[in-house]
């Protein structure tokens, strides 16, 4: 390689470096206005969880690592009543170098949201972020610290 390319080379893995902290870095810092994440698991999910005047009751089953397919379930009540949102979820094995996987939650009755996947993709701890933007509102957000079993 000349010294030409062998410096470009140097950069570029620099330069990679870089934004992969950037990236990393800013996956860690907690969203404003989020709540002090839930604790739960390993085992069956059935968490209640709060943000200012808006409550997500969550479920989870299986809550298994591996290639399961998981069904997550999100009542979302604004005061005591059912709230229209889009709602998804993001996914992070804080611990593994890997890419959050995502999930966007459907619709299926008022305030019922539900969202099936592949996404606890081996034990361990994960973050799970709840993301719901209410028709006319400010997105909320709601988190989850679960420890995932096999």
């Amino acid at each position: 390689m000349t010294r030409r390319g062998s410096s470009r080379a140097r950069r570029r893995t620099v330069a990679a470096a870089l934004v992969g902290a950037a990236v990393a870095a800013v996956g860690a810092l907690p969203v404003e206005g989020a709540p002090d994440p839930i604790r739960v698991g390993p085992g069956p999910v059935a968490a209640t969880l709060h943000n200012g005047a808006y409550t997500a009751s969550v479920r989870i089953a299986p809550n298994h690592g591996g290639l399961v397919l998981s069904t997550f379930t999100v009542r979302l009540r604004q005061g005591g009543e059912a709230t229209e949102a889009a709602v998804s979820a993001r996914f992070r094995m804080p611990s593994m170098p890997m890419p959050q996987l995502s999930l966007r939650l459907s619709r299926r009755g008022p305030g019922l949201y539900v969202g099936v996947g592949r996404k606890l993709t081996m034990p361990g701890v994960w973050e799970i972020r709840l993301r719901a933007a209410p028709h006319g509102g400010a997105p909320v957000e709601f988190v989850l610290i679960d420890r995932v079993g096999v």
